[in-house]
Parts: C-alpha cells; sequence; structure tokens
C-alpha cells in the first residue's frame, strides 16, 4: 500500500519558462500544485517543471530543470 502524502509538508519545485533563468517555489503541497497547474495554463508547453521535492530533505533547493 502507498503512503499517503500529506498536503501541509512544505515542498520546493524548480520551473523554468523558455529562455529565461529557473525559479522556484517554495510553498506547502496544496499550494505548490496550485501554482503549477497556474503556470502550466498561462505559459503551455513553454514551462518545464522540477519533481516537487519535500523542503526539509532537500535544503539546497529543487533538482535542476
Amino acid at each position: 500500500m502507498k503512503a499517503k502524502k500529506p498536503e501541509n509538508d512544505l515542498v520546493r519545485c524548480r520551473y523554468r519558462i523558455t529562455g529565461e533563468r529557473s525559479q522556484e517555489i517554495i510553498a506547502i503541497r496544496k499550494i505548490c500544485e496550485k501554482k503549477i497547474a497556474a503556470l502550466t495554463k498561462e505559459h503551455g508547453k513553454n514551462i518545464k517543471f522540477s519533481k516537487i521535492v519535500n523542503a526539509s530533505t532537500h535544503p539546497g533547493g529543487a533538482p535542476h530543470v
């Protein structure tokens, strides 16, 4: 059985819009997923995301895109 991901843990996600520097989202999981959905809707195929990782296990930042 798969463990359920808590929605209130602090996570990091890095994204890059084509031709720009990468930026990072640091928020609780629920807000992070909403921001990813909004950015995807706004930029379409011109944006790339890293995987969502816990901020406590990745203090140096999310993986690069």
